[in-house]
């Protein structure tokens, strides 16, 4: 059971939620004749098969998928609990066990926290912020809504709150902050309590630094900004709210330097011990200062978390000469290294990843004689530099940064061994749940599925990217190619939700949609191909998820970049061709097909980008049709015949039978046949 795909979700700001359940049995062909879905504030009324927020009555429907909530009105951080009865073909009827949904802050006024950052202007390193406060009554409930601009760790009484790694997901920060919420009711106790921060660059703050790695232009947006507000909710029923402001204070942390893409150093001697906790004494700390608001609207971030998905220790290991290590996973992750070491105080040891080894084109088992590929920058320029603090274990691995590797190398500064050094891979990902698989006689092709899934894996952080280390950008024709596949192998759904709103804050003012969303990572350019997954997608999602609110949602933003295409093919270099999108633009946001196998690019662009012109003219028809709007779903029925039309007539060759009379390309004959 779900609730706008989510189990047991917290933090829902959609006023009427969609509600899903799949059905179990061990007998073979039950479907579902009718259901009744009930909802209730109280646990104890759903229980007993009552829900006064919202009671469907008997709704003879085999729908199971996307039920949309039409009870009485919602409201700001509560927890709701619903349960479904179903009748089954047999007239049997079943109720399922209670699950719970909460709600977010579903008002702008309902946010009462500040927006506050430091002082002095930050560069690379990371602030830590602290504050303390106080609970006079017994506890209930308590839920913290968190957020950055940039990234963060949230603590409370010296626990990390929550699991969540990377946080929150990228977005176009002018456009859209996303928060999470979290159930902090254990983490409180009655009496002094202390709140405290870690904040990271993220996209919000990139610079380049020129001895280290770093993709694209220098783009910030200020210093990193940090929001955080705890509603608690008490057992006499009153309520409080705990939130940042000017009140808490800041310092210098560990993390000295931290960049997406250049990396992380950690200085362990700079550590303050318990900071986060009652009665650290920061009377040396600085006052926070009220930070210019990102701009974007405060959106709940529902879908699943970056996280740390699995640990991989190494296969094999080298230590060729005192002072350098080298480690081999076995297996090419993103994420980062983690580390358990003991040494001199002062001592630092730098640690780097990269894909392959001895400069070489493919991966290999680790020998002796081994070195880590260096030749380019995003593995040689990107590391962490830790300095130990000494004479004990220590712990350590990145908070703010990921790559791509599979070979971990560390050098010490002095070139002297450790007294312990053990090395392992953290898997970091959007923690989505995997729900195809694929299994076959050949093992070649069940090895390039294993393949395809770790490279899926490895691109997704919060949005698709393009990889994990040398641009981590959010390219949508990387992601439109993949999109049915990574359906197939996982639940997407959420994720793309939150993608598609990242096309739609990229949408330039003429309707095109940037070849990258949201476009502060990676680089610019790409073609029609690329902007096409502002169709393709909502498609799919209907299609794959029966989710029409997609198509709703973004309908009229959608109509707005067919015409960006329709003006294309009137004013490109041919505009005698006005279903035919030749050249615009210049050579980099004209592509047509991207990196073919032995070449740059397909040898005739136009193919291609008309193709997806026709494409995504035909499927609006059937947008609109689905969704009623029959003098639209005719008129792009009608354009797209005449693209295809024009497409037949120029690229055609009836000598041949085949498409591309310029060459014969694989790529043209695969678009034909899927128009």
């Amino acid at each position: 059971m779900t609730c706008e795909y989510l189990t047991n979700p917290l933090g829902i700001d959609v006023m009427h939620p969609r509600f899903s359940w799949k059905i179990q049995s061990e007998k073979r062909g039950v479907y579902q004749k009718a259901y009744q879905l009930i909802i209730s504030e109280s646990l104890d009324r759903v229980q007993h098969e009552t829900g006064e927020f919202w009671d469907s009555g008997k709704v003879i429907s085999d729908q199971t998928v996307n039920l949309e909530y039409s009870g009485i009105p919602l409201t700001s951080n509560k927890k709701y609990y619903w349960r479904v009865c179903i009748w089954t073909d047999d007239s049997d009827s079943v109720w399922s066990s209670p699950v719970s949904f909460h709600t977010g802050l579903l008002a702008e006024s309902d946010w009462k926290a500040q927006w506050i950052t430091t002082k002095e202007e930050i560069l690379h390193e990371s602030p830590v912020l602290r504050s303390e406060f106080r609970i006079e009554k017994k506890i209930k409930e308590a839920y913290a809504y968190i957020s950055a601009g940039g990234f963060y760790e949230f603590f409370l009484n010296g626990e990390k709150v929550g699991d969540h790694v990377l946080d929150p997901g990228i977005t176009d920060y002018r456009r859209t902050v996303l928060y999470s919420t979290y159930d902090v009711t254990r983490l409180i106790r009655k009496g002094d309590n202390a709140a405290g921060a870690m904040l990271g660059n993220g996209a919000f703050n990139m610079r380049k630094v020129e001895d280290r790695y770093s993709w694209g232009e220098e783009r910030t947006f200020g210093n990193p900004c940090f929001i955080a507000q705890i509603n608690v909710t008490y057992a006499d029923g009153s309520q409080d709210v705990i939130v940042s402001d000017t009140s808490w204070k800041y310092t210098s942390g560990p993390i000295t330097f931290n960049n997406l893409y250049g990396g992380e150093d950690y200085d362990a001697r700079m550590e303050l011990r318990d900071w986060n906790t009652v009665g650290f004494d920061d009377n040396s700390w600085s006052n926070a200062v009220l930070a210019a608001h990102p701009g974007g609207t405060l959106k709940s971030q529902l879908m699943p978390p970056i996280r740390v998905t699995a640990t991989i220790k190494p296969v094999a290991e080298t230590n060729p000469e005192p002072g350098v290590y080298l480690f081999d996973l076995g297996q090419n992750i993103a994420g980062w290294w983690r580390l358990q070491l003991k040494g001199a105080s002062g001592q630092t040891i730098r640690i780097r990843g990269a894909e392959t080894l001895n400069d070489s084109l493919f991966p290999k088992p680790l020998e002796t004689a081994d070195k880590l590929s260096t030749k380019f920058r995003y593995h040689s320029h990107t590391w962490t530099d830790y300095t130990l603090r000494g004479d004990e274990v220590e712990n350590y691995e990145p908070h703010f940064f990921y790559t791509g590797f599979r070979y971990i190398e560390v050098t010490t500064s002095n070139r002297e061994n450790l007294d312990i050094l053990r090395v392992e891979g953290r898997v970091v990902r959007s923690a989505l749940e995997q729900t195809g698989s694929f299994v076959s006689s050949d093992s070649l092709l069940n090895q390039i599925h294993l393949a395809g899934q770790w490279s899926q894996m490895g691109n997704t952080f919060s949005y698709p990217t393009d990889c994990p280390h040398r641009e981590k950008g959010a390219y949508n024709g990387d992601g439109q190619v993949i999109a049915e596949a990574a359906m197939h192998d996982f639940q997407m759904a959420s994720f793309y939700t939150k993608w598609l709103n990242d096309m739609r804050d990229s949408q330039e003012e003429n309707g095109r949609i940037p070849n990258t969303s949201p476009t502060l990572v990676g680089g610019m350019g790409g073609g029609v191909a690329w902007g096409s997954a502002y169709i393709l997608i909502p498609w799919w999602m209907n299609h794959y998820y029966q989710d029409i609110r997609v198509l709703k949602d973004h309908y009229t933003t959608m109509k707005k970049y067919i015409f960006y295409l329709k003006s294309l093919g009137e004013q490109d270099e041919k505009p005698d061709e006005p279903f035919i999108i030749n050249y615009f633009d210049g050579y980099w946001y004209s592509l047509g097909e991207w990196c073919s196998p032995g070449r740059n690019d397909c040898p005739n662009h136009a193919v291609v980008n008309t193709f997806y012109y026709y494409y995504n003219t035909r499927l609006m028809s059937k947008i609109a049709e689905t969704l009623g709007k029959k003098g639209d779903a005719w008129y792009f029925s009608a354009l797209s015949d005449s693209i295809g039309q024009a497409f037949n007539e120029k690229f055609f060759n009836s000598k041949t039978s085949l498409y591309g009379t310029d060459d014969t390309y694989q790529t043209y004959q695969l678009i034909a046949l899927t128009g």
